[in-house]
């Protein structure tokens, strides 16, 4: 068994982990945050897979703590206050309190460890549900946030396509933006061309074919030759991946 200690900040956690008789292994400091977690398993793990490691935290609390117990590691939550005792007592020897937290919390579970209990991880089919529903979210947020992009850049440089489908997010409409990611493109289609690109993507609102067709050739805002090509990749790749 290895024995860690984590010291938690807003921003940052500092890590400490050391052996059974005392060696000391792995220290450094990562981003609170899902970067900082994976440089964290990183640096723990190359001694010991999660099951064989002990972390000792002055806290129950923190999204980053979820991750830790979904990757398998035992978590036991520490007094303050019996930690500030310990660190005094250490102190006493020369060492220097304001550098040693992550090390006096590894230190504190290492000597303790028989009389402290581990906070309880959920059931595996929790854990796998919980973090497929945090990944459908980011999923979401991420498609959102893209959309949004999307919009900002059609009404500045594309602005003809606005309302050609109705809505923007919509399976077709991105198909179509893929396909004529500028504003002249769009325009130089024929009604003839356009019902055929429809009829092979499968549009399923052929009453609004006639409003779409007068849309290639109704007054529109114009937008420079070069101010198109220079924005027609960033279509394609917000239209490809929303």
């Amino acid at each position: 068994m290895l024995y860690g200690g984590i010291d938690w900040g807003d921003r940052t956690l500092a890590f400490h982990l050391r052996t059974a008789e005392g060696r000391g292994l792995a220290q450094g400091e990562v981003t609170a945050d899902a970067p900082g977690l994976a440089d964290l398993f990183a640096a723990l793990e190359a001694h010991a897979p999660p099951d064989q490691i002990v972390l000792a935290i002055e806290t129950r609390h923190g999204a980053w703590m979820q991750g830790l117990l979904d990757r398998g590691y035992a978590i036991y939550p520490v007094n303050p206050k019996s930690v500030d005792s310990f660190r005094e007592a250490c102190s006493a020897n020369g060492d220097k309190a304001d550098s040693i937290d992550a090390r006096i919390l590894a230190m504190y579970l290492q000597t303790f460890f028989q009389r402290l209990r581990p906070l309880k991880p959920d059931a595996p089919e929790i854990v796998a549900l919980r973090i497929a529903c945090e990944d459908r979210v980011k999923r979401v947020e991420e498609r959102t946030a893209k959309l949004n992009e999307l919009l900002a850049v059609l009404k500045a440089y594309y602005p003809a396509f606005l309302g050609l489908f109705g809505d923007h997010a919509s399976r077709v409409a991105l198909e179509f933006l893929q396909d004529f990611p500028t504003q002249n493109q769009m325009r130089q289609l024929t009604p003839r061309r356009l019902r055929s690109w429809l009829r092979r993507h499968h549009y399923s609102h052929p009453a609004r074919q006639e409003e779409m067709t007068a849309a290639l050739s109704g007054k529109v805002l114009v937008v420079a030759d070069h101010l198109q090509q220079a924005k027609a990749p960033t279509v394609r790749y917000l239209a490809g991946r929303c």
